[in-house]
């Protein structure tokens, strides 16, 4: 028995649910199990890094991948430079639905210095995505 408070870590509801889902798929030998925040077990989620040269390079997006096909987004060099909030659409791609995203003028203030973002799409067909949007 741990008696020691420090040994003890914590894990956030959305963690445990994730990782419970992925040992219920290896036991039954299903790798799609769908958990109770509508991600599929083997979701994928990008990092925002900090690096590249927006205004110069443009961007690169990377959105969290729950279904395929995955949908797409281009942030321009231009929209980084204005600094306006602006809301986007997630293209189809063959999904049969899209997702709208927003970036906010604090999202843009970051990518002006070249720190990357992430925001959280709509909710559309049951389920969200994690958009990401780093310097190039």
């Amino acid at each position: 028995m741990l008696t020691d408070n420090s040994k003890i870590q914590e894990i956030s509801r959305r963690s445990f649910l994730g990782n419970m889902t992925l040992l219920l798929g290896a036991v039954l030998g299903i790798d799609s199990l769908i958990t109770a925040c509508g991600k599929t077990a083997n979701a994928i989620e990008a990092q925002a890094t900090v690096g590249g040269n927006c205004e110069a390079n443009g961007t690169n997006v990377s959105i969290e991948v729950v279904h395929t096909p995955n949908h797409t987004l281009t942030v321009p060099k231009e929209d980084v430079i204005a600094g306006v909030a602006k809301t986007y659409t997630l293209s189809d791609n063959g999904s049969g639905h899209t997702h709208e995203v927003t970036l906010t003028t604090a999202d843009f203030m970051n990518l002006q210095k070249n720190s990357g973002v992430t925001e959280v799409s709509t909710n559309n067909s049951n389920h969200t995505h994690s958009v990401t949007v780093n310097c190039a």
